[in-house]
């Protein structure tokens, strides 16, 4: 993580900002990763020891980055989360993960896809020169938003599991901001 104050906001949809977690956020992290762990490569509960020993790996890897969603109202609610980082194996690689929606809100002028497009395009910003994937379970119920809200191409099939790579400029028309 290194910019353990970074908040980005999304030109077209002010009232919702994407902001870096901090040790206030793990055990709110914790309970929505626990509560929604069908979905994800990790299958069992995760303890707040466990929580904790992620955080500090986190805290000391550079280009690792997990935000909190925030509505931005009268009052500021943490709507979902969602991270990137580098991985670096066969190729370099941008990876979308932990993309989660906390609880359903009623009329926003946004959608959970604005949000991880705002999140994907500061990554593909910060990183031009990587391609940008996620990695999803095939049971995940989120298949059809990765490619048609979002606008991912399947590029590995495995037999759990899709990779996905998004081409960057459809991302071209998002502006987002830093605070």
């Amino acid at each position: 993580m290194s910019d353990l104050a970074l908040a980005i906001i999304n030109a077209d949809f002010p009232d919702f900002l994407i902001r870096s977690i901090t040790k206030d956020d793990l055990e709110l992290l914790r309970h929505w990763k626990n509560k929604n762990k069908s979905f994800f490569f990790l299958k069992t509960d995760i303890t707040e020891e466990q929580q904790q020993n992620w955080y500090t790996g986190f805290c000391n890897r550079p280009h690792d980055f997990m935000f909190i969603a925030e509505e931005v109202n009268s009052i500021r609610e943490k709507v979902g989360c969602m991270g990137f980082r580098v991985l670096e194996d066969d190729s370099v690689l941008l990876d979308a993960y932990n993309i989660m929606r906390f609880e359903r809100t009623i009329n926003r002028s946004y959608s959970m896809a604005d949000i991880f497009k705002t999140m994907l395009k500061y990554a593909v910003t910060k990183y031009p020169e990587y391609i940008m994937s996620v990695k999803v379970l095939k049971t995940n119920p989120a298949i059809q938003w990765y490619t048609e809200k979002i606008g991912f191409d399947v590029v590995i099939k495995g037999d759990e599991y899709y990779v996905f790579h998004l081409d960057k400029h459809k991302l071209d028309n998002i502006i987002v901001h830093q605070q």
